[in-house]
This record gives C-alpha cells, structure tokens and sequence, in this order.
C-alpha cells in the first residue's frame, strides 16, 4: 500500500469515528466494525431470566431489571424506557461506540422505580456489540455483573415517541 493510500484509509477511519492519528477520543455513534445504530430497538427481558441470573427468588427480581425495554439511539445519544406491571423507567445519556465497544454514560434516570434501581447520573457502562441481521448484541465489559442483551431494531428512524408512553425521558433527552 502506498503512503498516499495510507493517508486515504487513515482519513476516512478518523471521519466515521474509527482510529486516526492524534489519538482522539472524540465522540461517535459510529464504528467502522458496526452499522449506523440510530434507530428504534426492543427487548423483552423476563423476572425468572433476571432472578436467575441474580441467584434469587423470582419475588426478589428487581422490577426496574424486567418487563419491555425500548432503546433509541439518534447520533451520539441514547434513551430507554422499561416497563412491567412494577415499575415504569427511563434513562438517557451520551453514547460512544469504538472499536466494537459501546460506552454509556448516563446522565440521569427515573421514573416509577420501586426498588430504586433506575440509572444514576454518571453511572458508565462498556458493552461488547456486535450487530448481525437487526439484532444489536451486548455483552457487559464493565460492570461485569449485567446482564447480557440482545436488543431487535424495529426502526432505522430514531424518535422519541417510540419510548414507552406515561415513562418518558425528559425531550431533550435525544438532543445534545
């Protein structure tokens, strides 16, 4: 490879987000290993899957960790919403994917959490992603004691009235 094609590959790595030079950690919600995120996902997640993996009784499931899940993500930010019967959640921050890697960082949560067990400001999680046919994979990196997800897209097109009605984010949740 010459230099010049070098300096090419280089360039369009640091313009999606990937490596470049400089070392940057600007922020991206894009990684050349992944497709574009933004869009509309869903999850369900059962009380007996997160009693399981808590090692208690399924009376003891936290109900902030169970029920449905929907998660935008529009550039750099993300939000979710969680619902069961139980609790009613959300949750927003800023997103950062690099290097096959999802970061997290919240910026606020609440909602109907009787456990309080919604995300706090400043909590950071790192994912493991991977993304294959609609389904967007996470593994926890840290904190190691999460669950891993698999979350289905439903829409490329990212909009906050997807988010459970009556547990919204704040509006500008998805703006930054």
């Amino acid at each position: 490879m010459t230099s010049r094609s070098i300096l090419l590959v280089t360039s369009v790595l640091a313009a999606v987000g990937g490596v470049g030079c400089g070392g940057s950690r600007g922020t991206s919600s894009h990684d050349p290993t992944l497709p574009r995120l933004d869009g509309v996902y869903r999850r369900t997640q059962s009380a007996e899957s997160v009693a399981q993996h808590d090692h208690v009784p399924v009376s003891q499931a936290l109900a902030e960790n169970y029920g449905d899940f929907v998660l935008v993500i529009r550039g750099t930010r993300f939000a979710f919403t969680q619902s069961n019967a139980k609790a009613c959640t959300w949750q927003y921050g800023t997103l950062r994917v690099h290097s096959g890697r999802i970061e997290m960082l919240f910026i606020d949560g609440g909602g109907r959490a009787p456990d309080n067990a919604e995300n706090k400001p400043g909590e950071h999680f790192v994912w493991k992603a991977s993304y294959f046919r609609g389904a967007l994979a996470l593994v926890p990196v840290t904190p190691t004691d999460l669950m891993a997800e698999t979350w289905q897209r439903v829409s490329t097109t990212p909009t906050a009235s997807a988010l459970t009605r009556g547990c919204r984010p704040p509006t500008a949740a998805l703006s930054g």
